[in-house]
């Protein structure tokens, strides 16, 4: 049997204007729905604007979802996922951004809606134990292409779900990755190509674009065996963007250019985190 909760939230965002971090203001819905025989379970901290959740069997591994903006902990809105206590989490432009961001123009987008809902599901496409998140928007495609976008929500949506060989994350929607540079390597599959990266503290600042990236490969070595992690998509064009700012640690895969570029109103990939040996 589940139990439904609905509260009504209203807040303002208020965050640094840059390429991809938004400056506005906000009212957002917060819905939950709790299935009771998930292992998943989720808690609200209404005054810092927090849903935490986790699974019983894995508690090694936490999550957090940040719903507001960044006046009361300068921390960006999005999904940090948290692992043997390391934060997934950058700096840009002076505020910590989570791995998973779901803001997209930097001065107009507004998420307006957050649904979360533990589920088990029985059917055989996809039997198993999930935590899902949505963000959306009263916002429109239109924000990204004026002249020929189309007139249905931007939205964002997370599916978690544990394996005997790992964690995976189902993304869809258009949203950033946004790793650290902290000594990162990253290998990509671009028109069949691969292409092999390190960004780290001393990589220039840069704007680079990808077609048709089906293979992202990621080694976040800051964290040892828990930072790397696979991504499994078909993206029409990828930007990833480095930036030189004193605050900015972090940078980009941004994948809303496949819109703004191709036509591409969703991108689904799946992040595969494996179990690291130490577990």
């Amino acid at each position: 049997m589940k139990n439904i909760f609905v509260i009504l939230m209203v807040f303002f965002l208020i965050s640094i204007t840059s390429n991809a971090f938004a400056n506005s203001t906000q009212t957002c819905t917060v819905c939950f729905t709790e299935d009771a025989s998930s292992n998943w379970n989720f808690e609200i901290d209404r005054d810092k604007g927090i849903i935490n959740f986790s699974n019983t069997e894995y508690p090694l591994y936490q999550f957090e979802i940040d719903y507001d903006g960044t006046e009361d902990d300068k921390h960006y809105v999005g999904i940090t996922p948290i692992i043997d206590g390391n934060r997934f989490e950058t700096n840009f432009f002076y505020n910590k951004a989570p791995l998973l961001y779901p803001v997209l123009d930097p001065t107009q987008h507004d998420i307006s809606y957050v649904e979360v809902k533990s589920e088990l599901t029985n059917d055989v496409e996809n039997n198993g134990d999930y935590f899902k998140v949505l963000f959306s928007s009263e916002d429109t495609y239109r924000l990204l292409r004026p002249v020929s976008g189309q007139n249905d929500n931007l939205f964002m949506e997370a599916a978690f779900l544990f394996t005997e060989k790992g964690l995976y994350i189902f993304l869809n929607g258009l949203y950033y990755i946004l790793p650290s540079m902290e000594d990162t390597d990253i290998s990509f599959k671009t028109n069949g190509e691969w292409i092999e990266k390190n960004i780290n503290a001393e990589t220039e600042a840069s704007l680079e674009y990808y077609d048709f990236v089906t293979e992202i490969k990621v080694d976040e070595k800051r964290f040892e065996e828990y930072g790397k992690y696979d991504i499994s998509t078909f993206i029409n064009r990828l930007q990833i963007q480095v930036h030189n700012n004193s605050g900015t640690d972090g940078f980009e895969f941004d994948l809303d250019h496949s819109f703004k570029d191709r036509g591409q109103k969703e991108i689904f990939s799946k992040i595969f985190f494996p179990f690291s040996n130490e577990e």
